[in-house]
């Protein structure tokens, strides 16, 4: 599997990185999308299936777009990234497959708004440890399911902290949110 290390990457207008049906390891790379494009993701990963486990570690990623966007398929591990969000319309973004774990992420606001900070539309088992998020986030910090796991995050200045979409089974603990228009 290949391992994307320690690269720059400046003025992005489509994809910074594009991972599709690989288990690699994406570390330590600086990515900036381009100030003049909305549609610039940082990291964009996508499979046929569920059988690839890519691992996103520790990137600092500027953003006025997505900064880590999963598509459909793949269980990625996404740990210890920093992403700035300028006038972003989220910071990491989940789309459909059976889990995925989120430990150790920072996640600002650096405008005068972006739109969310985390977003699950489709992962079925989420974790969510240890994420720190803070700024003017429009819609919420998180947005989150039932079977979700969300332990330890912090959350602040966002316009909802935490917005659920089914609690069944939903295990929500040990999270601090404040300074948010509405907490939950």
């Amino acid at each position: 599997n290949p391992i994307i290390y320690n690269n720059v990457f400046e003025n992005i207008k489509t994809r910074a990185v594009w991972l599709f049906n690989t288990s690699s390891i994406t570390r330590l790379n600086l990515i900036s999308t381009d100030p003049n494009y909305q549609t610039a993701d940082g990291i964009f990963l996508e499979a046929f299936n569920n059988n690839y486990y890519p691992i996103i570690d520790s990137n600092y990623i500027e953003t006025r777009s997505e900064g880590i966007r999963k598509s459909f398929g793949a269980t990625p591990l996404i740990k210890n990234n920093t992403i700035i969000m300028k006038y972003a319309s989220a910071g990491i973004f989940l789309s459909t497959s059976d889990s995925t774990k989120i430990f150790n992420n920072l996640i600002l606001v650096d405008s005068i708004a972006a739109v969310e900070g985390i977003v699950n539309y489709g992962v079925t088992f989420l974790e969510l440890d240890n994420n720190y998020l803070s700024g003017k986030y429009l819609l919420s910090g998180m947005l989150i399911d039932g079977y979700d796991k969300v332990r330890n995050n912090v959350i602040v200045n966002a316009e909802t902290g935490v917005e659920v979409d089914g609690t069944q089974n939903l295990i929500f603990k040990y999270n601090n949110l404040w300074n948010n228009n509405i907490n939950y």
